[in-house]
């Protein structure tokens, strides 16, 4: 017989499984839109190794005999089940944002259940950041391929919001250098493709090399100043 834990991990494994869209037991792919608000909903919980570790707990518990440690869909539980569990790192389910899958995991569409009962809403946030990390942590030393400055330019103002939405009064808190090592690493990873004007490239790579720069001001404990780390970026 399952242990209460295990069969809050099926029920969240019914949840995951539908983020792609793709309902159990179904033949064809059945699209499930969140509506525009839950998608531009964005997490009241900033990232930092409280919030990392709070949702990895729950994560364990809830989602690991199914998803496995990694989020890879290759838990103890999943070669019993039909069909398998969703591997969480499938582009499909990462490039929904963060209230989209808020929204399904809450709203639940048969056969998965609503979890607005089942979790509360701070349990379902923390496990959305601790797969983020994960995320962010497979994604680390792995080049992320743009076309042109114009969409590196996107990453960057994507990243330096996040940025400024961890920055607390005149305090630069922890959370706030977790999340500019993240941003360094997403600055160091950006691979231009398609510019093959040299003068471009090369004003790129300069400005490329300033955002890392400022991002390991803002990253380092030892400085006090994080308005230079700003600065620079």
């Amino acid at each position: 017989m399952f242990s209460a834990a295990t069969s809050s991990s099926l029920l969240l494994l019914a949840g995951l499984t539908l983020f792609s869209g793709i309902q159990l037991g179904a033949q064809s792919k059945q699209e499930w839109k969140a509506p525009s608000r839950a998608k531009r909903k964005r997490s009241p919980l900033t990232p930092s190794p409280e919030t990392i570790k709070a949702g990895k707990a729950l994560y364990l518990s809830s989602c690991m005999v199914c998803h496995g440690t990694k989020g890879k869909g290759d838990g103890p539980a999943a070669a019993a089940l039909k069909p398998k569990p969703r591997d969480l790192t499938d582009p499909a389910i990462l490039k929904m944002s963060d209230g989209e899958i808020f929204w399904k995991v809450r709203t639940g569409k048969a056969p998965m259940p609503a979890f607005a009962t089942a979790l509360k809403s701070k349990q379902i946030w923390e496990i959305i950041t601790f797969l983020r990390d994960l995320e962010h942590k497979r994604s680390g030393n792995k080049p992320i391929k743009v076309a042109n400055p114009k969409a590196a330019t996107h990453l960057v103002l994507v990243g330096y919001l996040d940025l400024l939405r961890t920055l607390k009064s005149k305090n630069w808190v922890a959370a706030s250098r977790t999340q500019a090592k993240r941003f360094g690493k997403t600055m160091a990873s950006l691979r231009i493709t398609k510019v093959k004007n040299k003068k471009d490239q090369t004003y790129w790579l300069s400005t490329q090399k300033k955002l890392e720069q400022g991002a390991r001001l803002l990253a380092d404990p030892k400085n006090k100043n994080y308005i230079e780390g700003f600065q620079q970026i």
